[in-house]
């Protein structure tokens, strides 16, 4: 399955991160000497998409201008680089409407949803991943992960039919009351009429639209989930930022050592 176009939100305002957000955007946060936007923008190209559409606050001019720099210096090495537009979202209402933010540029095709700060460590750009073995019909793919019970909180949790099939979503619920220890991990795939539930959807108490309640208003069009392989890093908070920098260091070791034996 080929999906060619990948939307990434990028206007959150990383308070999980403050201070330091008050003056660079958390997608800007280096892992060891690379930013983070980065490891998403590269998993969108390996993944072979034509187009990345970067959702953004007005605030952003550092984030804007190092990823039009990114995709100069590609070109100029490899030659190929996915065409880059830039949406803005004026006003931090959550992830789902940061996604219906979207609605022009993606057009009338399927697209991912790439999250920048969930990094995956993994064999198979997890983009690429969240494809294999989907169904003939599907309205969206969700990534997954099993989490422990003291994460659940933090996630959109799935109860799951013979496997594969989504026919519960819970934001963020108490332990107790989860469907399962399966979390949705910040990859994505929709057809467009993902925009309709994002219209239909209400605002939470906080005046935001979540991409969860949008995605449940899909559940009777087929909504299927993928596990994802690989480690993987919440790099919007600061400890899980440290891990995946401890965790690139050791990849970065394991290749060095590697390439080393190979020309021994």
């Amino acid at each position: 399955m080929h999906i060619g176009c990948a939307v990434i939100p990028a206007a959150g305002l990383g308070t999980r991160l403050r201070p330091a957000t008050l003056w660079i955007p958390k997608e800007m946060f280096p892992i060891l000497d690379t930013p983070a936007i980065a490891f998403g923008l590269e998993e969108a190209r390996m993944s072979k998409v034509a187009r990345v559409i970067v959702v953004i606050h007005p605030g952003k001019r550092m984030l804007v201008d190092f990823v039009q720099n990114w995709a100069k210096e590609l070109r100029a090495s490899k030659g190929e680089v996915p065409e880059i537009q830039f949406v803005v979202q004026e006003r931090p209402l959550g992830l789902g409407h940061a996604v219906w933010s979207a609605k022009d540029a993606v057009g009338e095709e399927p697209f991912y949803v790439l999250l920048p700060d969930e990094l995956f460590f993994a064999e198979t750009p997890a983009l690429l991943a969240l494809g294999r073995n989907a169904p003939a019909s599907w309205a969206a793919l969700v990534g997954t992960q099993k989490v422990p019970p003291d994460e659940v909180h933090q996630y959109g949790m799935v109860g799951l039919y013979e496997g594969a099939r989504v026919v519960e979503v819970v934001e963020k619920p108490e332990p107790t009351q989860a469907p399962s220890n399966v979390a949705m991990v910040g990859r994505y795939a929709f057809q467009p009429r993902i925009f309709d539930a994002l219209s239909e959807a209400a605002p939470d108490a906080s005046g935001e639209i979540q991409l969860t309640d949008a995605i449940r208003l899909l559940l009777p069009d087929g909504v299927y989930a993928q596990c994802l392989a690989g480690e993987r890093f919440d790099i919007g908070n600061p400890s899980g930022w440290a891990r995946a920098a401890q965790a690139l260091a050791r990849v970065r070791r394991t290749a060095a050592a590697s390439q080393s034996a190979a020309r021994s």
